[in-house]
């Protein structure tokens, strides 16, 4: 039934057999997991250190000692 559908469209020129167009959504995806993994793996550890630093530095003021950690990642 589609192929009938399609051969029809195509006789009257609905559908161009010319030209192809592939969305590489899933392809690029699926390209290099690893990399996925890596970038998320770094994300979380760029969110740990600030957690760790602003703690540092609250603990440090609450005992008077103004020398604080930088928070930005360096």
């Amino acid at each position: 039934m589609f192929i009938k559908v399609l051969m029809e469209a195509m006789e009257c020129e609905f559908v161009r057999t010319d030209t192809i167009f592939i969305d590489a959504t899933h392809i690029k995806a699926s390209a290099n997991k690893n990399k996925y993994i890596k970038k998320m793996a770094e994300q979380r550890a760029i969110k740990y250190k600030r957690k760790l630093l602003n703690e540092i530095n609250t603990k440090r003021k609450a005992k008077k000692n103004y020398s604080s950690c930088p928070t930005k990642d360096q």
